[in-house]
């Protein structure tokens, strides 16, 4: 007739492309929620929905996921948790750089970057919080994070649980390498007892009391304690008890380590290949982490 006759499909099927919204959104689905692999996805779709894709179209459907935070850029509290990830490319290490909001209990920004320097993690946090409250950071013990944090105007929190982790390691390895008997070791583990006591204090008066009691009684303290306290508790005091001062600050930080452990588990994080894939899956793991804390 001369005619020519147009439908929108839209609303199904995006322009340029074979596969149907519903089937996208159900292979973003069972990579989210179940971690499937590209194969398992393959084989789900034929067997439950008797569709045939190839897995290289799967693969392109997982990498160009555009994953964009659904929280507005001023809504951040201030008080953060940060981290790194390990992740490996094709053989490589690579660092996953995250900020944790405390208060929305997820992670509010995250990019992979080739080194863990100081330059590199000062822009990401920068960058992350640029016109945003800035009230604290907490993280563990690495010393680069210690000037860049303090540079960007935040109060730096360390995490409690990594200072006992590391003041256990130095006292392990001092008895051994000094060969120290049992009333020597009975003695270090006394002192290190009364120091996590004062880690655990619920109010900053009592934690103030403690260390002045190791203070005054410094002369008396076990080599290995007396290094640890003179040369860490007492400089960075401020920065373990940040936390006891101001409630919403964490003392630990568990739930950013929590969160990379769900979103990314190690036999995950060791299979990547490329930078755009990382940066797609973990955005997909961790939409639906923030659906089952919303939950």
């Amino acid at each position: 007739c001369g005619k020519t006759y147009y439908t929108d499909m839209s609303s199904i099927v995006n322009e340029f492309s074979n596969v149907t919204k519903p089937i996208i959104e159900k292979i973003l689905h069972l990579y989210s929620v179940f971690g499937s692999s590209i194969y398992k996805i393959q084989n789900e779709l034929k067997e439950e929905h008797n569709v045939e894709i190839s897995h290289q179209t799967i693969e392109r459907i997982l990498i160009g996921f555009n994953f964009n935070k659904k929280h507005k850029p001023w809504t951040l509290s201030g008080y953060y948790l940060f981290d790194s990830l390990w992740v490996k490319i094709e053989g490589k290490w690579k660092y996953l750089l995250a900020l944790f909001d405390i208060k929305m209990n997820t992670i509010v920004s995250f990019d992979l970057v080739e080194s863990e320097g100081s330059k590199t993690i000062y822009d990401f946090i920068n960058k992350s919080t640029r016109n945003q409250p800035k009230k604290s950071i907490t993280t563990d013990l690495k010393k680069e994070y210690r000037e860049i944090i303090s540079r960007l105007g935040f109060k730096h929190q360390f995490c409690h649980f990594h200072t006992k982790q590391m003041i256990n390691r130095n006292i392990r390895d001092y008895i051994k390498e000094n060969k120290c008997n049992k009333d020597d070791i009975e003695l270090i583990k006394n002192y290190k007892s009364f120091i996590f006591e004062m880690l655990d204090c619920e109010c900053f008066e009592e934690a103030r009391r403690c260390e002045n009691v190791l203070f005054e009684h410094r002369n008396e303290l076990p080599e290995v304690i007396f290094g640890l306290f003179m040369n860490f508790i007492l400089p960075y005091f401020k920065s373990l008890m940040y936390s006891l001062e101001d409630s919403n600050i964490e003392r630990t930080s568990n739930r950013i380590e929590n969160a990379f452990g769900n979103i990314f588990p190690k036999h995950i994080k060791k299979t990547m290949r490329t930078f755009n894939g990382v940066l797609a899956r973990f955005g997909l793991k961790l939409r639906f982490w923030d659906r089952k804390m919303v939950c």
